[in-house]
């Protein structure tokens, strides 16, 4: 586990290494990343958790999985409540704690986790971590766009009143839509016909390279210039990447789960921050800066914990 983990993670440095320079050239503009965003988002993402669903997934299996949906959102509440406390612990600034607790509690399921379970547990890890990301989308799309919302109030000197319509509306994406549309799929069991799963497993295939470019454009966009640590980042940091897998895998434990599912689950727990924050944080005026600092810092972290954590984790499991 340790050097296939090892592999998975260098590879995709390089991936994103690409996209920085290739941003760098100017070859990925504002817009290139625009456009492979909303592709992964709303075309090639969709098309991956459908293939998962329609080749690996049963009634049986989907009943069989549940667990992973409900450990995950167990751990990220759980999460919530301790990064909060550690917030006031460590006196993260007020304006900042929302953007704080998502750094630590959120990882970057979408662009990075996705190529990371492929590189390592190759096809047959995509059915729990379907389960997972659907958890944590559900999780960023509501209590992220909260203490965002909430992060932005302070700073405009008040608290933002949350709109419940806007929240569930944010809730309805491509993703998400797919999942429960999979989700009815698989229930009533239905195969979709074998010409159009050609097609969408050929663009599902997609996602990972192209997620990963898009990260290294967006590290590029951000730059290291100016990446000295402010309070709290460490602390996030290493909360993302160690201590959210020791709660994943001691949960995951409690309940009896499949060794091969806790290894997905920690390897997804284990990497680093989420992009959304970033970009939630700009479009309702909280502090970019601080989220950019959270991303950049736990991906670079995550090239050395990965491997570490998966290979205490294959050592505890015994998969």
């Amino acid at each position: 586990m340790f050097i296939s983990s090892l592999e998975a993670s260098v590879g995709v440095v390089l991936i994103m290494a690409l996209g920085y320079f290739l941003s760098r050239s100017g070859m990925f503009q504002e817009r290139e990343r625009m456009m492979m965003s909303k592709l992964v988002i709303n075309v090639t993402l969709p098309a991956t958790i459908l293939s998962s669903f329609q080749n690996y997934f049963s009634r049986e299996e989907l009943t069989e999985l549940l667990p992973v949906f409900l450990v995950t959102v167990a751990t990220m509440v759980l999460s919530l409540f301790l990064t909060w406390l550690i917030a006031l612990i460590i006196r993260v600034p007020n304006r900042r704690r929302g953007q704080f607790m998502q750094g630590a509690v959120t990882s970057n399921s979408s662009f990075i986790g996705f190529p990371m379970v492929e590189s390592v547990f190759g096809a047959a890890g995509n059915p729990p971590m379907v389960l997972l990301y659907f958890g944590q989308t559900l999780f960023t799309n509501t209590v992220g766009v909260m203490l965002t919302r909430r992060d932005a109030g302070v700073i405009n000197g008040g608290g933002e009143k949350q709109q419940i319509g806007k929240i569930l509306k944010g809730m309805v994406t491509p993703p998400t839509i797919t999942i429960i549309l999979s989700v009815v799929l698989a229930l009533l069991g239905i195969v979709l016909p074998r010409f159009l799963m050609i097609a969408v497993d050929s663009v599902g295939k997609v996602t990972s390279p192209m997620a990963l470019l898009f990260v290294g454009s967006v590290i590029y966009n951000m730059g290291f210039k100016n990446m000295k640590p402010e309070r709290g980042v460490i602390a996030a940091v290493i909360f993302r990447l160690v201590i959210s897998v020791v709660i994943i895998v001691a949960l995951s434990l409690l309940v009896g789960m499949d060794p091969f599912y806790i290894e997905v689950m920690a390897l997804q727990f284990g990497l680093s921050s989420a992009v959304q924050p970033v970009t939630m944080s700009k479009a309702y005026g909280a502090d970019t800066d601080y989220s950019t600092k959270l991303l950049l810092y736990s991906v670079v972290g995550s090239v050395v914990t990965v491997p570490l954590v998966m290979m205490a984790v294959e050592m505890i499991v015994g998969a």
